[in-house]
Formats: structure tokens, C-alpha cells, sequence
């Protein structure tokens, strides 16, 4: 585990201290024959031409030199339409950089709006406009749209249930001749019984990350259906020009979007996942807010899928995601994902899943849900969760995890859900009881095997918060483990879940190699932050929740 540490951290200290090559800027109004100067700047497509691999086959016989290793690719400020495929290959010590000149003014926007509605006769709520081609998705209000086969209903009457869009084909009509029409009718019934103020159509992933070494930083990306992807074997599978498919992953190292780093990106208003994970290794997601993502129990605020391993995700901000924000999900097979750490996020509400036929479903912060004996060795240690509506963490036929000093407060259900899993070490938490309900059991950890759960799996050192007249006794198979007489927070209320130097988590915890701080004589403390730590600022270990998030969603809001 140290060497694998060491290798880690000098990977990132060899990309931000990567040697600078040539400067190439990009603009909303660049062009194809712009040379990536501030005052000729390219275009999105024309600089994702200069993203294929010198190996890659040319188009038309002719291909703009590629970019190479330590090359900086600026993003000046507006809104670009189209997706950003990143397929480049740097090295350790020169990998190239996509950047917002200025953080979060270079947005790359997939919606298309749609817009002059009107209102339906005779059919409650119902809106309709024209349009030229049947979109796949939509987006309302900030609320993704599901299709319906128009005009029936689920229930069969001829109408649309809310949440709900159709197209029609228009034939024999005058209208459809307009170009400002279109040659399609399309209804929607918006969430609430809204007018649809904002509606847009959406394309697919907005930033595809398939290349090695790479660096994107500062965008803001928003109105999509998957918002930034890392990994994906069919990109490194170019098209030769015989016609025929050469798979050339092996020359990458099989690579697959690996040693890449994501970082201060604002991700939001994805009808899918805010971010996905899949056969890619090494790579980094830090400091990004992931905001109002996913309709239903499929989308996550990041799905970390088959393939995916040593992905760390580090300070990030899991606001309003459907379906869990965070979730590492394994198939049968030994390329499940592993070695996931999870550590400095701060978790916030999560959203109502909207989707059929699990409408109103609630969510846990972070899933770990294996299927093969290979799931497991993830590490997922001081974060903060402060508003899941169910579940801050559930754990389910996965094994040799760590859990430990998170802190874990405000859920309806148990904070922690542990089923048909063995080698868990759940040590150091600070953990909120909860009363729980019929669609979500309480407690402090639940356990689904009552009796084996308990023996199979390690709970020690934990500081245990009672609610109400709730949690005032310890459970046996809660080791060394103490139930708090006082809140131990400096505020919460303000979100400063800084330690009082008199709380009951001072000390509480167990010593842990590489977790707890090497060389210390007292034992560590319990939850997220060591007395004297800072939550925020420069030192601070935790990211701050920004004031726009706070006042667009409160978490007074949360499970909405």
C-alpha cells in the first residue's frame, strides 16, 4: 500500500510539474484555419483534430500535426457547442493540458434549445412546439424528460403522465414547410405541472477522456446526458484506410483514459451521470463540483464500472445526484473495479429518483456493490455526508473495504449499510443513529446477514450520535466504540464540522498505517478531521460549498 502511495503521488507530482511545450488557444468563434494563437484561434473540432495519435490513420491522405507531450490547449472564455474527445497521449512528465483560460467562463454546453411552446387544449399540463429531427433527450426546467410512446399514458388514457415528452410525425401539413417549425410535433408535460420556461435538447458525453496523461482543468460543463467519461477501449480503435479495424490499445500500455486528472470542473444538469468510469486506471478527479445529476436509480453523480482501477477521487463536491452519488459496481468477472479511494468529499442532498418504475426512490451517498469474489480494496476514508435522504454508504457483496474516519450525519436510513460482504474495517466514524422508516431500516449500521454481518466485518473505534430518544446504547459488534453525550461539532449548522476540543471523538480512534498520521503518540480521532485541523482555506482539508449551490439548492431542498 506505501509503494502504491508513492507511485500515485509521484505521478501527480509529475504532472503538475510537467515541462510546458507549445501554447495553442481555442475560441467559441475560432476556425478550422485558425494556427491556435490568441488572435487565430481554433476551433473545437479543429483542435480535437489535432488530438489524434501520430499512429492514428490520416483522413483525405492529410492530418494537422498532433499534439504533443507538455503542449497547453486554452480555452478562452464563452459557450462551445460539442462535445470535447480527448485522445491525446503525454508522458509522466510532460502531459498535455486542456484548460479554461478563466475557471468556469469556458462552458461546454450540450443542450440545443427548443423553444416556442404552447399550450395544449384539452390535455392538462401539456405543451407543444415543432422541431426538425426527434431528439433522444431532454431537458426541462433543469429536469430531464422520459419518452413516451404519444399519446397514450401508462395508464391508457390518451394523455401524458408528468415527466413525459412524444414526438409526431407531421404529414400533409403547410406548417411543416416553415424551416422555423420544423416537420415534427413534440409534447411534453413538465415536472409539477411547471411552464416549460427552459427546454433543451441533449447530446451524449460532453468530455470523452480516452487518451493517457492528460489534464483537464476549469471547465464548466453543464446540459448533457453524461458529463465528462473516462476510459472506453473503442476509442483507441481507429479505422484504417482499407476499410478494416485495428486495435491499437497496446501501444497505449493498455491505457484505456488512464493517468489523466479532471479537476476544478463544475459538472451539472445531466439527465444521465455526471461522470462514468470504465476501463481506465490511475486517474484523478479533484476539486470538481458534480451538481443536479440523473433521473433514477441507473444514474449516479460517477458510475464506476468493469475495468476501472486506482481512481481517486479527492475533494469533490456530490450535490443533488439520483441513484447515489458515488458508485462503484462490479459484474462477475475479475476486471471489477478495485483499489477506489474515496477521500475529502463533501456530500450533500441527494434527489428523488424520477424515473419508472422506481419513482420516489431514495438514494445512499456512495454504493460499493460487488458480484465476484475480486470486488473490494477500496479505501474510502474522511469524507463528509450530510444529506442523503437514505443510506450515507452502503456496501453489498464486497469485501477487504475500508471505512474509516468519515463522518456521517442527517440520513433517514442507517448511515451505514453492510450486506453478504466479509473483510470490512469500519473504524473511526462518527456516526448519526437514525430512527429509520419501512423503506429504510435505522439504526447505526444495518446489517442484512444479522448474525453472520457482525462476525465477518470489523466496527471499532466509532463515535456513535444519538437523535432524539434514539442510539443512547452501543450495539454489542460495536468495538471500543463510545455513544457521544454531546454534539461534538463546532457548528453545524454551518456546515464546520470541526472537532470542539472537549468532544468525544478527540482520541477516540484506532492508529492505522498510512490513514492516521505516521509517528503520532495519541491516538487519532474519530470522523473526518483531527482536532486543529481546518475545513476550509488553504490549509483546509475539505472543499467549500460555494454560495451559488447553497442558494440554488439549499439542503433544506434535499430529496427533492
Amino acid at each position: 500500500m506505501k509503494n502504491e502511495r508513492r507511485l500515485r503521488a509521484a505521478i501527480c507530482l509529475a504532472l503538475a510539474a510537467a515541462a510546458h511545450g507549445a501554447t495553442h488557444h481555442v475560441a467559441p468563434d475560432g476556425t478550422a484555419q485558425g494556427d491556435g494563437s490568441r488572435e487565430k484561434p481554433f476551433s473545437l473540432a479543429a483542435v480535437q483534430g489535432r488530438g489524434a495519435p501520430a499512429w492514428a490513420p490520416k483522413e483525405g491522405g492529410h492530418r494537422e500535426p498532433p499534439l504533443q507531450p507538455g503542449d497547453e490547449v486554452v480555452f478562452l472564455d464563452g459557450v462551445y457547442k460539442g462535445a470535447l474527445n480527448i485522445s491525446t497521449i503525454g508522458n509522466e512528465k510532460g502531459p498535455i493540458v486542456y484548460r479554461a483560460e478563466n475557471r468556469h467562463k469556458a462552458v461546454l454546453d450540450g443542450g440545443t434549445a427548443a423553444p416556442g411552446w404552447t399550450k395544449v387544449r384539452g390535455m392538462e399540463g401539456v405543451w407543444e412546439t415543432r422541431v426538425w429531427a426527434v431528439p433522444e433527450r431532454l431537458l426541462c426546467n433543469g429536469e430531464g424528460l422520459v419518452s413516451s410512446t404519444w399519446p397514450w399514458r401508462r395508464d391508457g388514457k390518451q394523455s401524458l403522465d408528468e415527466g413525459m415528452f412524444a414526438c409526431e410525425k407531421i404529414e400533409a401539413d403547410p406548417d411543416a414547410l416553415d424551416e422555423k417549425k420544423g416537420s415534427f410535433a413534440i409534447r411534453i408535460r413538465p415536472w409539477a405541472g411547471e411552464e416549460p420556461k427552459e427546454v433543451f435538447t441533449l447530446a451524449g458525453t460532453l468530455v470523452h477522456v480516452s487518451g493517457a496523461y492528460n489534464i483537464v482543468d476549469g471547465f464548466l460543463v453543464r446540459r448533457g446526458v453524461i458529463g465528462v467519461g473516462l476510459g472506453g477501449k473503442l476509442v483507441h480503435t481507429y479505422k484504417q484506410e482499407a476499410g478494416t479495424y485495428l486495435d491499437v490499445s497496446g501501444l497505449v500500455h493498455n491505457s484505456y483514459g488512464s493517468f489523466n486528472i479532471v479537476r476544478n470542473c463544475v459538472v451539472r444538469d445531466m439527465m444521465g451521470c455526471g461522470m462514468t468510469s470504465n476501463e481506465s486506471r490511475f486517474n484523478l478527479i479533484e476539486d470538481c463540483v458534480i451538481y443536479n445529476a440523473g433521473m433514477g436509480q441507473g444514474d449516479h453523480g460517477i458510475y464506476i464500472s468493469q475495468g476501472a482501477e486506482n481512481l481517486v477521487l479527492r475533494r469533490n463536491i456530490w450535490w443533488r445526484t439520483s441513484g447515489g452519488a458515488i458508485h462503484i459496481y462490479s459484474g462477475s468477472g475479475m476486471d471489477s473495479p478495485r483499489n477506489i479511494v474515496v477521500e475529502r468529499n463533501l456530500f450533500g442532498p441527494d434527489k428523488r429518483n424520477r424515473c419508472f418504475p422506481l419513482k420516489n426512490r431514495k438514494s445512499a451517498a456512495l454504493y460499493v456493490w460487488g458480484g465476484s469474489r475480486w470486488a473490494g480494496g477500496n479505501r474510502i476514508v474522511h469524507n463528509i455526508v450530510i444529506g442523503p435522504v437514505d443510506r450515507a454508504m452502503s456496501v453489498h457483496k464486497c469485501h477487504f473495504n475500508l471505512i474509516a474516519n468519515n463522518t456521517l450525519v442527517g440520513s433517514d436510513g442507517a448511515p451505514i449499510q453492510i450486506g453478504s460482504s466479509f473483510g470490512n474495517l469500519v473504524l473511526n466514524n462518527i456516526l448519526e443513529f437514525s430512527p429509520g422508516g419501512d423503506a429504510h431500516p435505522g439504526g447505526y449500521i444495518h446489517f442484512l446477514d444479522d448474525a453472520r454481518g457482525p462476525a465477518l466485518n470489523t466496527v471499532r473505534g466509532n463515535l456513535l450520535l444519538p437523535r432524539g430518544d434514539g442510539g443512547k446504547e452501543a450495539p454489542a459488534w460495536a468495538q471500543a466504540s463510545t455513544v457521544a453525550t454531546a454534539d461534538p461539532f463546532a457548528e453545524r449548522a454551518t456546515f464546520d464540522f470541526r472537532l470542539k476540543p472537549d468532544a468525544e471523538a478527540v482520541g477516540l480512534g484506532v492508529p492505522f498505517p498510512h490513514l492516521t498520521p505516521e509517528m503520532q503518540e495519541k491516538a487519532p480521532s474519530a470522523g473526518a478531521l483531527e482536532l486543529g485541523d481546518e475545513i476550509h482555506g488553504e490549509k483546509g482539508r475539505f472543499p467549500e460549498i460555494p454560495q451559488w449551490l447553497l442558494d440554488e439548492w439549499p439542503l433544506s431542498k434535499r430529496g427533492q
